[in-house]
């Protein structure tokens, strides 16, 4: 699927060139007659209500985090990439914020959120539509500009696009049709796995594009799985993640299936009963209540050691690169 992604996008950035300055021409003779003076930018600007100072989903999620957001690793890996290549370095590090924040955006309109870090969720103001597609369209767009300045990385790169959204694809399946029927060690296992692609895949991306190659494949993934888990576990046990985004119960609330739930499921009655429940009893009258003893019951501590035991543990054996990502919610939301 990677390389014949690859193959596809090569075709498709190959003619792109050849038509490049045809275009131009084309696009000159019969734009002219409609909008004289609108560059793609205006458009896509006059296009947009008011929102302040950002002019469409994709620039407020940069407002709130940032560009570059990953030029810390970028700079702790290679330090003279900057130097010795400023153009890569800004396009990739581009692409970096094109495939994080497109997912962010994209994410939170699957979970029908209502904040992002404290702010209003971008779909909320700019709608579902153009959230989602201004996303891809970054993403595309962050890509081209990486392959035609270095091919060699596209390969891996593409393969990366393709695990993120495979990855996501299987947890909305499983959203859709709960999880199938398996044992503790293998919905662990698959778990895993998912996370693997979902978030794994992003921060492989990093020293795919540092290095052109997959030497750092191994600690990226360990690390993106401390990322992911701690992900998980903040939605539950984070009181920084009820103020930044409006509540515990959001993947339960969502039918998402996290760490801290698949291994709920598994966990004595009084832990598995209420938060199957409210996987399951989603037109209940009452559902405001299961939620509320589903998130006490994530709290148990057949859960909740579980989990945050293997999170320090992992914190603990990546702490350089802990530091650098710079997030360290505090995991003390009361029960």
């Amino acid at each position: 699927m990677g390389f014949q992604g690859t193959a596809i996008f090569t075709g498709l950035t190959s003619h792109f060139k050849r038509s490049k300055s045809l275009s131009r021409r084309k696009r000159s003779s019969w734009s002219s007659k409609f909008s004289p003076k609108a560059s793609e930018a205006s458009l896509k600007k006059q296009a947009v209500p008011n929102k302040g100072e950002a002019s469409c989903p994709f620039e407020r999620g940069l407002s709130i985090y940032g560009h570059h957001h990953f030029a810390k690793f970028f700079n702790h890996l290679n330090p003279e990439l900057e130097t010795a290549d400023p153009r890569y370095y800004e396009l990739a590090l581009d692409l970096m914020d094109a495939l994080h924040m497109g997912g962010m955006l994209v994410d939170d309109v699957v979970d029908d959120s209502e904040f992002r870090k404290g702010h209003q969720a971008a779909h909320l103001l700019f709608g579902k539509n153009e959230t989602v597609n201004r996303a891809y369209t970054r993403i595309f767009e962050a890509l081209a500009k990486v392959a035609e300045h270095r091919p060699a990385v596209l390969r891996l790169v593409m393969n990366d696009i393709y695990e993120i959204h495979n990855g996501q694809d299987i947890s909305l399946v499983w959203r859709r049709d709960g999880l199938p029927e398996m044992d503790k060690a293998t919905a662990l296992s698959t778990y895993r796995q998912m996370a693997y692609w979902k978030t794994g895949a992003i921060f492989r991306a990093i020293g795919h594009l540092v290095f052109g190659d997959e030497s750092r494949d191994e600690i990226f993934t360990r690390f993106a799985w401390c990322c992911h888990l701690q992900n998980d576990c903040k939605n539950i046990y984070s009181s920084d993640y009820v103020s930044a985004k409006g509540g515990y119960v959001e993947d339960l609330k969502n039918g998402e299936y996290t760490m801290p739930i698949i291994l709920a499921l598994f966990a004595s009655p009084e832990v598995s009963g209420p938060v199957r429940k409210a996987l399951e009893e989603t037109d209940s009258p009452n559902r405001d209540q299961l939620l509320k003893d589903g998130s006490i019951a994530l709290q148990n501590r057949q859960v909740r050691d579980v989990c945050l035991s293997e999170l320090e543990e992992l914190k603990g054996s990546l702490a350089e690169f802990a530091s650098i990502w710079g997030r360290d919610e505090k995991m003390d939301a009361a029960v």
